[in-house]
């Protein structure tokens, strides 16, 4: 873990120093990741009475299916997900980072609009 590039001495310090104290709590891949199981998660939907929204996939490139396929199957492997059966679906968008590199979003807008929030 390095600390952003506009620190000054102190404050990089101080990162150091919290790093090695919380070292146990960062995964230094993706298969430290796991799951939670804590508690299981709901999503309570404004009205009960709610279709399931299914929105296709977008469009993407062979090389963005590609990343999407590799990604999916690192995350299986790691039981970071799970397959699914549902008739629920928001579609996947692979974002690029400022470094190149790729990650995997997802476009849950259409679900967030039938969906209670938190008080």
């Amino acid at each position: 873990m390095t600390p952003a590039s506009d620190l000054n001495a102190s404050e990089k310090c101080k990162f150091d120093s919290l790093a090695k104290e919380a070292k146990g709590l960062f995964a230094k891949n993706i298969n430290e990741l796991g799951k939670c199981s804590v508690s299981k998660h709901k999503i309570r939907l404004i009205n009960d009475v709610i279709a399931p929204i299914y929105t296709p996939l977008y469009r993407i490139s062979q090389n963005e299916r590609n990343f999407l396929k590799e990604e999916i199957e690192k995350m299986l492997k790691a039981n970071i997900i799970r397959p699914s059966r549902t008739p629920w679906s928001s579609p996947v968008v692979v974002v690029g980072k400022k470094d190149n590199s790729r990650r995997i979003c997802i476009d849950y807008r259409k679900l967030k609009k039938v969906t209670q929030t938190e008080k």
